[in-house]
Parts: structure tokens; sequence; C-alpha cells
């Protein structure tokens, strides 16, 4: 039933239940399941430019960690685990990227641990825009 599963994380409780489950549904289908980590470039300001970049690079370094982690569990679940950090809007990235990997199934955390936005507005954007299946956890 699917092929191509993306799942996006922040490094939240929500984001960790989706990938979980983005992870057992890879299993449970032969699915490749792609992990992508949006660098909120909105939340970084503009700041000097030599404490933009330490921020940005603190910022990847986490979306790294929290990719690993996933890897790990996939790879203990013999999923094909694909990894990602990417910068800019994370609503408008995250569906760029579905649409790039051709995803069967979206699968995002219904809240997200970034101040900027308003809770789960991010989730709401994908699941109202996605022209494809959006499973919000």
């Amino acid at each position: 039933m699917f092929e191509t599963i993306l799942v996006a994380v922040d490094g939240s409780e929500r984001a960790e239940r989706a990938a979980d489950l983005a992870v057992g549904l890879g299993a449970e289908h032969g699915a490749t399941v792609h992990g992508v980590y949006v660098v909120d470039t909105g939340l970084l300001g503009e700041p000097a430019l030599s404490s933009a970049e330490l921020s940005v690079d603190a910022v990847e370094d986490f979306g790294h960690e929290v990719l690993d982690d996933v890897a790990s569990t996939a790879a203990e679940r013999d999923v094909e685990f694909v990894t990602r950090v990417c910068h800019g809007i994370p609503k408008e990235e995250i569906l760029d990227y579905a649409e790039e990997i051709d995803a069967d199934l979206v699968v995002v955390g219904a809240f997200g641990n970034n101040p900027g936005h308003r809770t789960g507005s991010v989730a709401e954007h994908v699941v109202k825009n996605a022209p494809r299946r959006v499973l919000k956890v």
C-alpha cells in the first residue's frame, strides 16, 4: 500500500511518536521512510552574521541528532531510512519534499516544538495542502 513514507521531525514528543509510527508502517509495508528536519529560517532572525551562523549550525546539528535517533530505530526494524535536513519554512519544505519524493503518506506530529508558530499550525497546513495522504499523530 505504501512505498514511500515521509515523516517530519522537530525533536518534540509528538514528532517522536510520528517517527515511530512511520517506521512501523515502513516495516509493515516494506516502504522506504524519509525523515525531514527543517531549520526554520524564520526563527533565526537577523543577528550578527557570526552569531547567525552559529545558530544555524547548532540547529542543523540538533536536526541531525534527531534524525540519527530515528535512523537507529529504522535500522533495528530493517527499514530503509533516508534523512534530510533542509532550510526554510517548515510547512512549505515538508510539502515540497513530499512532492519531490512522491510520498504515498506524510506523517506529522500534531504539535511541535516551534515557539514561532501557533500550536499545530505546521501540521494543519500540511493536512490542508498536501495532495497526498497525511497522518497527524
